[in-house]
């Protein structure tokens, strides 16, 4: 996981969070491939973004892709307050496959 927090919210507690899964129809693509895109989100929306690599087809079938994004969403909201963040404001987001992910995972 890696996490992206604009300059204004280092050091605050309660910020708003997205949990983010990448493109790539499960079966390729990577949390790298959407470092660009998620600077800026988290810069334009003043959110802190948490961008899940979770596996991929072939190496693993679903649900494990599902379960990888479910863990991070439920580690973020259980150390909400070590991370800076509000629990009740996580927004789970994902990109073609990562939207399958996305809500899969905000369904468990």
């Amino acid at each position: 996981v890696e996490v992206y927090t604009p300059l204004p919210l280092v050091g605050k507690k309660g910020n708003p969070v997205v949990v983010y899964a990448h493109g790539g129809g499960c079966i390729s693509g990577s949390a790298a491939d959407s470092k660009p895109f998620l600077d800026h989100l988290a810069v334009s929306c003043n959110v802190v973004v948490f961008n899940v690599d979770y596996r991929i087809a072939p190496e693993t079938q679903c649900p494990n892709n599902v379960m990888d994004l479910y863990e991070a969403i439920m580690f973020v909201s259980e150390h909400a307050a070590d991370l800076g963040v509000d629990k009740d404001q996580i927004c789970v987001f994902g990109e073609s496959g990562g939207g399958y992910v996305a809500l899969g995972a905000a369904a468990m």
